[in-house]
């Protein structure tokens, strides 16, 4: 959804059109709706890491970045884990049920 924003200060010969103003009331709603949710789900300690953050958006990317990492972090996990996935191999005195054991 698309909102135009215009500067309706004193002095200011912009305007908001009066469809605009319930649009970003409903966001600002959903944004402070969205931010109460998550932050109650989060325990003490997350939630002093984030808590400062102004969007519902920000908030979740900043938890989503420091459960994760970030995603430079995230792709040298998976490279690691697939090598070590690549140099899993059969030794010569095992057999498969030992192998996986």
């Amino acid at each position: 959804m698309y909102v135009a924003m215009m500067d309706a200060s004193p002095g200011c010969n912009g305007l908001f059109l009066p469809s605009v103003i319930p649009s970003l009331k409903i966001l600002r709603q959903h944004n402070v709706t969205a931010k109460c949710i998550i932050l109650s789900s989060l325990s003490d300690n997350v939630f002093n890491r984030v808590y400062v953050c102004e969007s519902a958006h920000e908030l979740w990317k900043t938890i989503k970045e420091n459960h994760e990492g970030t995603e430079n972090i995230v792709n040298e996990r998976y490279h690691v884990l697939i090598d070590k996935l690549n140099s899993f191999k059969q030794l010569d005195d095992e057999n498969a049920e030992t192998m996986y054991s």
